[in-house]
């Protein structure tokens, strides 16, 4: 099966459109539908998507193994065979500083402190979060008081949106990662306007999560 079945099938299994697809990975329609047409065949998306979907990033990428990784001659250390994705399900809205020391000292089951729990329309890893955009920096594709639903499960790619913390000054900041051939890492803002600089990715920075869905502001 091309990948681009494969894509496909995952979408279908996810119940997502293409456009909902997209969304939830952070590209444009018309990218999710090349690749299921077979114009590109190949993507550094595909862990988002196979994310999004609740498929195994295994299959999806090199068509190894079964689609939901449960089948007969799969075993820990090739293929993830442990409880996949949630397929929807309550997450806990939370607060910026909550969310820089999320998934070492939060129980994300047990959270007391989320302002409310919210349904998350995609499938989502383990511990996933929603937050709400604070000011321009991430203008024009996010809007202050925007809800983002953030995956700690989700590995970041070249131009992910994602929530990191810089352990120098403990704060927690959200924007796109970026990196280069050279596997240069950086941090900035999709605000074109923004002023400050972009944060070269290191030992200070920790990423928290990456962005697999953008909600209405509740």
């Amino acid at each position: 099966m091309a990948l681009g079945e494969r894509i496909k099938q995952a979408r279908k299994h996810a119940k997502l459109s293409q456009v909902e697809l997209a969304k939830a990975v952070g590209v444009e329609q018309a990218t999710i539908s090349r690749l299921e047409r077979g114009e590109t065949r190949k993507s550094a998306y595909l862990p988002q998507i196979a994310a999004a979907c609740g498929v195994q990033h295994t299959w999806l990428a090199m068509g190894k193994g079964t689609m939901l990784g449960t089948g007969v001659g799969e075993h820990q250390g090739d293929y993830n065979v442990g409880p996949g994705p949630a397929i929807m399900g309550k997450v806990p809205l939370i607060s910026f500083s909550d969310a820089g020391g999320w998934g070492e000292t939060i129980d994300p089951y047990t959270v007391g402190d989320a302002e409310r729990w919210l349904d998350c329309p995609v499938p989502h890893g383990f511990g996933t979060y929603v937050l709400r955009v604070q000011g321009d920096s991430m203008l024009p594709r996010f809007h202050d008081g925007e809800l983002i639903f953030v995956d700690p499960t989700v590995e970041p790619v070249h131009r992910s949106f994602v929530i990191a913390r810089t352990t120098e000054s403990n704060g927690t900041t959200f924007k796109q990662y970026m990196r280069d051939e050279q596997n240069r890492q950086w941090l900035k803002a999709y605000n074109p306007d923004w002023p400050d600089p972009p944060l070269p990715v290191g030992e200070n920075v920790v990423i928290k999560g990456v962005v697999i869905f953008k909600g209405e502001p509740v």
